[in-house]
């Protein structure tokens, strides 16, 4: 599908890709990973075409569709939303003409090779994005991904202009998915977007035809989006087959059979010194001291990365608080002329909880945090602080606390936190300021900079009750580690608004879920909080048939008709919701057992480029047997699940429900 060769692209202080090789196939769902700073968003913009390589090549297809979303990109017009989604759609006349020559194609290859496999694929693709490509369809597959991506149906007709940043960069992406294009490029697709539609992105690229790269800080998304790793490490590029965490598995396993090797190599060559040194002057072992040295000279030294100690700070001591620390009663708020946000919020944090305060976007946690911190004043409630409770917050506009004409280093040593400069200067290079940049001004960062020296600031101060708003949001996954690990071993309480779900799940004891104006509380992590939400969620639509008819005692004629309008009712509602989850359940399993099928696809696809395997035929024969009868099975299963969500749809269809319930 799209291949580069020998691509080599050097700035004047580093070089970034060195002769760098990368085959892409069709399909394939990868994941691209490394440190700040490896490349990342260049390679994507290098895929595009955007930027040239200094030497090397892309070879690409001339008809090949490239979709890419850029980082925290957002476009604006006063056209209405649904308008300027539907615009994205490319000429039809294109997407017919390459049909029909792949159509023509076919017929002059062998329908069991390769390249016809890959021209049906092909084709299937531009068929489907035909088909959802006219009139009323378009704008029903339109509405379809607004909805899936947080809009309300009376967003459709408002002027894209009238929407914030974020929301521009949820349309940026319903225009790029509608478009269906035969690579879609993701850069941090995540950024503005809440757990829900995080949730709906992930299902959608599951099942998504074409080829898909995502760059991306969220692990959780990694997971469940990605069928590949592309690691992008000092210039030159790894691929690893599986989600996110085969790859750190294999990767932590490959480092250890390396420093066994290295440890062998070691011993081998200190042996083979031994004796050269031993022997180098005796004229009767001239011979063997020459063989030896020869030896030593032809051996490949095995190079193992060097172990760089985990960076690992301790918020310094704080002073215990008294039991409870906060509670708020009959909490509520409104502003001026609009409809309430939360009202009658009662809540106890107990000295040393972590929690976790989850919401879709626009639910109010940002105002409730800040109405904690004594940042906004609520309508009405009160918040009362704990015995002896000393508060810190970090809220998404905490760059306004900072003096600007303070270098990063002297910002950060005003917190009097005991630590020497070399400690403060790890404890920055950790959070992506290092060499010189610590002594930049912080008038001239940006806001990601500003946000992450604030988190930074973080780790040294001495509260004993935390509430943090979105503190993941610019940090990599190095420095989120940094911080996760901090926050497991504070001894104080927290309370913690993040969409980084992996984040949540290693950092907090419990959820509090802001929904409709009301707190649902969760004990647990966020995994846990998952699946008490979905009991829950069970328990309310459905409620236990014999508590249906508790209310009225029969009479004379028989049950009161209202009592068996009520069970009825609640047996349709279960009856529902069990087909709802049994056909959920069977998309979920197939969708298991195609990526099984796709992972030891991927796995043999690399065994059939390698030159030894092409070397033997004997072998060859047998895994190009193999692989086309995965891809035959791939295929059925394929198939399957298609009709499984057709009668998943059709059966949400004929009860009058939206896809999201």
């Amino acid at each position: 599908m799209l291949t580069l060769k020998q691509v080599h692209l050097s700035f004047p202080d580093k070089v970034l890709y060195k002769e760098l090789d990368w085959t892409i196939k069709a399909g394939q769902r990868i994941g691209l990973v490394g440190d700040n700073g490896t490349g990342k968003t260049t390679l994507l913009r290098l895929l595009t075409g955007r930027v040239e390589p200094e030497r090397g090549e892309v070879q690409k297809p001339g008809r090949l569709r490239i979709g890419y979303l850029e980082q925290d990109f957002s476009f604006s017009t006063d056209r209405p939303l649904v308008d300027a989604v539907v615009e994205a759609v490319a000429d039809l006349s294109e997407i017919e003409a390459e049909m029909d020559e792949l159509r023509q194609s076919l017929g002059a290859l062998d329908p069991e090779s390769e390249e016809a496999a890959e021209c049906l694929r092909r084709l299937g693709h531009l068929q489907e994005h035909f088909d959802n490509v006219d009139g009323y369809r378009l704008r029903g597959e339109a509405s379809r991904l607004l909805g899936g991506l947080g809009f309300q149906r009376e967003d459709y007709d408002r002027p894209l202009s009238a929407f914030s940043g974020g929301w521009q960069m949820r349309a940026a992406l319903a225009r790029l998915l509608l478009s269906a294009p035969d690579l879609l490029l993701l850069d941090e697709p995540t950024n503005h977007l809440d757990s829900d539609t995080m949730e709906w992105l992930e299902r959608y690229l599951r099942s998504y035809t074409g080829t898909l790269i995502v760059v991306s800080h969220d692990r959780f998304f990694l997971d469940r989006t990605v069928t590949q790793i592309a690691e992008l490490d000092r210039g030159e590029l790894r691929i690893w087959v599986g989600s996110y965490q085969d790859f750190l598995r294999q990767k932590e396993e490959l480092k250890e059979r390396l420093r066994s090797e290295a440890l062998r190599q070691q011993e081998r060559v200190a042996e083979l010194e031994r004796f050269v040194e031993r022997f180098r002057y005796k004229a009767s072992k001239a011979r063997q001291v020459q063989s030896r040295v020869k030896m030593l000279e032809k051996i490949e030294r095995i190079e193992v990365e060097q172990e760089t100690r985990g960076i690992r700070f301790h918020f310094p001591p704080c002073e215990r608080s008294g039991d409870v620390a906060l509670k708020m009663r009959g909490l509520g708020h409104a502003y001026e002329k609009g409809s309430p946000v939360f009202s009658g919020l009662d809540l106890e944090l107990k000295r040393g909880e972590r929690v976790a305060l989850v919401g879709v976007n626009g639910a109010g946690k940002t105002t409730l945090s800040r109405i904690l911190c004594g940042l906004l004043d609520a309508s009405e409630g009160e918040v009362q602080l704990g015995h002896k409770v000393e508060l810190d917050f970090y809220t998404q506009d905490a760059e306004e606390q900072m003096l600007r004409e303070n270098t990063v280093l002297e910002e950060i040593g005003r917190i009097n936190s005991g630590l020497d400069q070399t400690a403060l200067r790890s404890l920055l290079g950790s959070f992506l300021f290092s060499g010189d940049s610590v002594h930049k001004r912080v008038g001239v960062l940006s806001g990601g900079e500003k946000s992450r020296l604030a988190v930074a600031g973080l780790l040294l101060r001495r509260s004993n009750l935390l509430v943090l708003d979105e503190p993941t949001n610019h940090l990599d996954i190095k420095a989120k580690d940094v911080l996760q690990q901090s926050l497991q071993d504070f001894q104080g309480t927290l309370l913690v608004v993040s969409h980084d779900r992996w984040f949540l799940d290693r950092v907090v004891t419990r959820v509090l879920e802001l929904r409709e104006g009301r707190l649902h509380d969760y004990a647990g992590n966020y995994s846990d909080f998952l699946r008490l939400r979905e009991e829950r969620l069970e328990k309310e639509q459905a409620p236990a048939v014999q508590d249906a008819g508790k209310e009225e005692e029969p009479s004379a004629e028989g049950r009161p008709r209202k009592r068996e309008e009520r069970k009825k009712a609640t047996e349709e509602k279960i009856r529902v919701r069990r087909l709802l989850r049994e056909a959920r359940k069977q998309c979920a399993e197939l969708e298991e057992r195609i990526e099984e099928r796709e992972k030891r696809l991927a796995v043999l696809e690399e065994q059939l480029i390698d030159p030894q395997v092409l070397a033997d035929g004997e072998g060859l024969t047998r895994l190009t047997r193999e692989y086309n009868t995965h891809r035959k099975k791939l295929d059925a299963l394929y198939s399957e699940w298609e009709k499984a969500q057709q009668d998943l749809s059709q059966t949400l269809e004929e009860l009058g429900l939206d896809e999201d319930v």
